[in-house]
């Protein structure tokens, strides 16, 4: 991580970033202008909101009507940062190529495959995810006994957790099923919970949710290769430490991304996103944030801005 120093830093920045550091308030002329993704309004947004004006002196400007817009608003200079959704990680947009804008996580949407804890399976393949959930995928799997659970007798039934919480089913679509839809048969309900609530009643039920799996419940998530391309792919599981090496395959990163002359501005946004408050309201809006000793890592790193 490297958060280098800037060659060019106006009063206004100066002002704004040695009161916050101070624990005063700064008188800015104009207010810090935002944008990102639409999944972040609500609790998030207003925290994010007040933490700035706390720091800064002035309500900041936001905007959060997806990370296609936010990009753009970037890119004409109509924001100062963007909290964007990238499943590529930035690596094809031209600014992060030639080192124009920063990029650096935050946090992540999962999609995750929830099954009974009973459930003697331990890892599936994309391959096997598209037999029960596609419609006309190459095969149509019926049975646990046609995913190699052949002493599991439940029926195989599967669903989705809640469609508008998170971004997860439906990446899981675009990952998974590229070339199909979902099949009739496959239940969408209202919530995770109530995902969560039809495995236990019927334990044939394998679900894909955007919420990690509450604790003292028989329920457990699977392993996931994706052998669309590559036939002996490795399967695993959504731990945070898989999620964060980008080897679990169904995780979306959600990236704080800023023009490099903003670095010095952005200061005080920079320490509260990576703060445990900040943390904390992810995670009620269905991210998986950081780990604590990473989030304590980035904030060394912004302690060393100049």
């Amino acid at each position: 991580m490297n958060f280098s120093a800037a060659s060019f830093i106006s009063k206004k920045t100066l002002l704004a970033v040695s009161l916050f550091l101070a624990g005063t308030f700064a008188l800015s002329a104009d207010p810090i202008r935002y944008s990102g993704s639409d999944f972040l309004v609500g609790e998030t947004e207003k925290a994010l909101n007040a933490a700035i004006e706390k720091a800064t002196g002035e309500a900041p400007e936001s905007k959060l009507r997806g990370s296609i817009s936010a990009e753009k608003e970037l890119r004409v200079d109509k924001a100062e940062f963007a909290l964007l959704m990238l499943p590529g990680g930035g690596k094809n947009i031209e600014e992060v190529k030639n080192g124009t804008w920063r990029v650096f996580p935050l946090a992540y949407q999962v999609a995750y495959v929830a099954v009974a804890s009973a459930n003697p399976l331990n890892e599936i393949t994309f391959e096997q995810l598209a037999s029960i959930f596609g419609n006309f995928a190459k095969k149509s799997a019926k049975s646990w006994e046609e995913l190699g659970a052949a002493e599991f007798s439940p029926a195989l039934t599967p669903c989705t957790g809640d469609l508008s919480r998170t971004n997860a089913v439906t990446y899981f679509q675009r990952k998974v099923l590229p070339n199909f839809a979902l099949r009739s048969a496959v239940r969408g309900l209202a919530s995770d919970e109530n995902a969560f609530k039809e495995i236990i009643n019927n334990p044939g039920t394998i679900a894909i949710v955007g919420k990690q799996i509450p604790a003292g419940v028989p329920i457990k998530t699977l392993a996931v290769a994706d052998n669309h391309e590559n036939p002996n792919a490795t399967a695993y599981s959504p731990i945070f430490t898989n999620v964060y090496n980008n080897d679990y395959p169904l995780a979306i990163p959600l990236y704080i991304v800023y023009p490099v002359k903003n670095r010095q501005m952005l200061k005080p946004v920079l320490s509260y996103l990576y703060s445990q408050e900040m943390a904390n309201k992810l995670a009620e809006a269905g991210f998986l944030p950081l780990e604590p000793k990473l989030r304590e890592q980035f904030q060394k790193g912004i302690d060393n801005i100049k």
